[in-house]
């Protein structure tokens, strides 16, 4: 239970059932006199208030803490349900964006394509060990650097689905830089419906300062041109993904701007913007996250004037479990629902782990690859990436609505387990800003 304060209004907000009310500042006084443990016969003695006004809200208190949020209704709770997997097939890339985890697209290892043969085997090992995969990522460096990988994929999951040899057809997405684009490249997006999400930072002078070629030439203008061809020839890209850095701030440009800036170019996209990650002596390493939480009141403003949805992929993300409430079971999906495998074989809880050494769970090309023997090398995730059993996590008030990502963590504080300080505050506070904007438009 907690008091949210803001602009003369006091909102009460439960965590276990994720509800929130109003309240006066004579019950706020009264809540915290009683979270204090004084006597009812104290309370009554310093405030104009009845007993039946401390019974009224004494049963507020307990009929909320005492909601059970339904748990998650996740297939991947099911036996034979995987809900991602991604393949790097191009452990390589055309470009050297200064804030790249990946170091430049090879991950510190050999620059090289994933041959055929473990396209093959990672395809018939999983697919063999679960009944369902929603999603396969194929993934980078730039994946499209490897068209012929990237073609035998999108085949090899048409030609099980036509045979009836999988009940439910694989969605395939993708994340790449835009700057690589061909023919038959637009061919494959169109035949195969794939969906693409490509980066791009914003302005011209923003993006190129931190996302160049090898050659430190900008990539904006190729990108912007072939976001448009591929608009009009497919469809696609349905998301822009934007890593907010010191530069934009620098720029006085705000998350809103940002998105007000994609819009402009793209109408209808969904936009994430992330935080981006990195060593604070970075130059592109941000001071704060004071945008992230200052564009929750900019957001619910422009859906409110616009009346039309900004797409903005962090905050709606958080609204709907608002407005569907539940009780989530893990802060991060990798090595449970999710798994990656590198261009070598080697099967990683998440892309964020590739090549990462102690992070191999195993290789497509074991023998004995099964379900059963890849989810017991990944056990420990399993085990301690449950979001009630952190006691980090356990005492936030916002656990129910927290998503986490191991990957930053470990990159940001060296331990899978240790959240980034500077995240945990962006995000309590973005939630504390979520519900006071609830109340305030409802």
């Amino acid at each position: 239970m907690n008091i949210i304060e803001r602009r003369n209004k006091n909102i009460l907000f439960f965590s276990n059932s994720l509800n929130s009310f109003e309240i006066n500042d004579k019950t706020k006084r009264i809540i915290k006199e009683l979270s204090k443990n004084k006597s009812e016969n104290k309370i009554l003695q310093d405030n104009e208030v009845t007993k039946g006004e401390i019974l009224e809200i004494n049963n507020l208190i307990t009929e909320q803490n005492s909601i059970e949020l339904p748990v998650e209704d996740r297939k991947e709770g099911h036996s034979n349900y995987l809900k991602r997997l991604s393949i790097n097939i191009s452990n390589s890339c055309n470009m050297k964006c200064k804030y790249c985890y990946a170091q430049f697209g090879y991950y510190g290892s050999e620059k090289s394509l994933m041959n055929i043969d473990i396209i093959k085997e990672t395809l018939d090992n999983f697919y063999s060990s679960f009944d369902e995969i929603a999603i396969i990522q194929v993934f980078g460096g730039e994946p499209f650097l490897h068209y012929e990988g990237f073609k035998y994929i999108c085949e090899y999951i048409e030609s099980k689905y036509e045979k009836g040899e999988i009940k439910y057809k694989t969605l395939i997405t993708t994340v790449t830089n835009g700057t690589v684009l061909s023919a038959k490249i637009i061919e494959l997006i169109k035949k195969h419906n794939i969906i693409i999400t490509i980066s791009l930072d914003g302005p011209k002078e923003i993006h190129d300062c931190n996302r160049s070629f090898l050659n430190d030439t900008g990539t904006f203008e190729r990108i912007i041109k072939n976001i448009k061809k591929l608009k009009v020839e497919t469809g696609q890209p349905q998301q822009i993904e934007a890593t907010y850095n010191q530069e934009h701030v620098k720029h006085n440009i705000s998350i809103i701007k940002l998105i007000e800036y994609i819009k402009t170019q793209f109408e209808d996209v969904s936009i994430h913007i992330a935080p981006v990650s990195g060593n604070k002596n970075e130059c592109f390493t941000l001071e704060n996250r004071d945008s992230f939480v200052d564009s929750v009141d900019d957001i619910f403003n422009y859906n409110k004037k616009k009346k039309n949805k900004a797409n903005y992929l962090i905050l709606d993300s958080m609204l709907q479990l608002f407005q569907n409430p539940e009780k989530k079971t893990n802060f991060c999906d990798a090595g449970i629902s999710l798994f990656s495998v590198s261009y070598t074989g080697y099967v990683y809880p998440c892309y964020m782990f590739i090549d990462e050494p102690g992070f191999a769970l195993c290789n497509v090309q074991d023998s004995n690859f099964s379900r059963s023997f890849l989810l017991n090398k990944a056990k420990k995730y399993q085990e301690h990436n449950r979001q009630e059993g952190k006691s980090s996590c356990k005492s936030c008030p916002i656990v129910n609505v927290c998503d986490g990502c191991l990957g930053m963590n470990y990159f940001n504080t060296g331990h899978i387990y240790t959240p980034v300080t500077e995240d945990c505050s962006m995000k309590r506070k973005m939630v504390k800003s979520i519900i006071f904007n609830i109340n305030e438009y409802a």
